[in-house]
């Protein structure tokens, strides 16, 4: 059977997978059945008939969590009438405090949609941000989100980019970051995910060698391991922290400082909601299930629009992560959720 509905999608044997191939034949005959639109791995373009969740999510990751082969992953999504040729939705998810981008970030955010003509654009604003989490995360996930400081805003835009890409697919790209090309020609039918090659932009990363994956911008199709392995990690690190520390203000310590040129504010983000900690991740499923991404020069396709950078954590903006004030986590009186 599969293992937990949240859990990661592996199926535990291979006659799970063959009945899996199976119900996909035929997929109106099922009895225990969910709408495709409803379950198809959260994109649209479904057609309007039934089919096997269970059996639908083994076709995909494939027996003992692998994904299937180029062939058995796309003849079976298309046989379930959700993909006709690709994987990855042409979706670009987004998110800043207002929807009402002005200036020099809405110059940005205009050449980003003439430059992928084909994608869609989905702005999301802290309300949005909030209310997408309630209706689609477990009540674990809507606390861990809200117990991380407001005054970290890339905290909590980095929990919502693994959470929507989870639950929709496609790509997620910073607001400050400038598309270099058009997403579409960057894409492969049969890619699950497009990560970029290690990384060694901070000095304990150089000191310690191990890299990380920028995460400005990712793309990945829905229900993704990588990302399922990263909300788990992330969600049951906030509730420990709480349960072990409650309302005291405890900050957490990583290397000093003054050899780092880190403030401690920055490596507290970096290592328990940044690409530090989705390295982890990603690590823990690779060693157990194989990798399941195809790598890319990150910077060849998105990158930081250097002078809007410079312009956006000034006074009239918001404060950068690396200088914000008080704890990550804010832990009231803890009880368990």
């Amino acid at each position: 059977m599969s293992i937990a509905y949240l859990g990661l999608r592996f199926c535990v044997s291979s006659s799970q997978t063959i009945a899996a191939e199976s119900a996909l034949q035929s997929p109106t005959q099922q009895t225990n059945v969910h709408t495709c639109r409803e379950h198809c791995l959260g994109t649209s373009g479904c057609k309007s008939f039934s089919y096997d969740v269970i059996a639908r999510t083994c076709q995909v990751y494939g027996t003992y969590g692998r994904f299937v082969s180029k062939r058995g992953s796309l003849a079976g999504r298309a046989d379930c009438g959700c993909f006709s040729t690709r994987n990855i939705p042409w979706v670009l998810h987004q998110t800043w405090k207002t929807k009402q981008l002005t200036g020099a970030l809405l110059d940005l955010y205009n050449q980003n949609q003439a430059k992928s003509p084909s994608w869609e654009f989905k702005l999301y604003d802290d309300n949005d941000v909030l209310a997408f989490i309630k209706e689609r995360g477990t009540p674990e996930e809507l606390s861990a989100y809200q117990l991380i400081n407001p005054r970290y805003g890339a905290a909590r835009a980095d929990f919502f980019r693994y959470f929507v890409l989870y639950h929709e697919g496609g790509a997620y790209m910073d607001i400050k970051e400038q598309l270099k090309t058009d997403l579409s020609r960057v894409l492969q039918d049969d890619d699950l995910a497009l990560l970029d090659r290690k990384r060694y932009l901070e000095a304990f990363r150089q000191k310690t060698g191990y890299g990380t994956y920028e995460q400005h911008c990712l793309i990945f199709a829905a229900l993704h391991p990588y990302l399922r392995a990263m909300l788990d990690r992330l969600v049951k690190f906030i509730h420990d922290h709480c349960a072990t520390f409650g309302s005291t203000d405890h900050e957490m310590t990583f290397f000093d400082s003054g050899w780092t040129k880190t403030s401690n504010q920055k490596q507290e983000t970096l290592r328990v909601t940044g690409p530090d900690a989705l390295a982890v991740a990603i690590h823990d499923v690779v060693i157990s299930y194989g990798i399941m991404h195809r790598e890319v020069d990150l910077g060849a396709i998105c990158d930081a629009d250097g002078k809007l950078r410079d312009t956006m954590y000034g006074t009239a903006h918001a404060t950068h992560y690396a200088n914000a004030k008080g704890p990550l986590i804010t832990c009231p009186p803890y009880t368990s959720p």
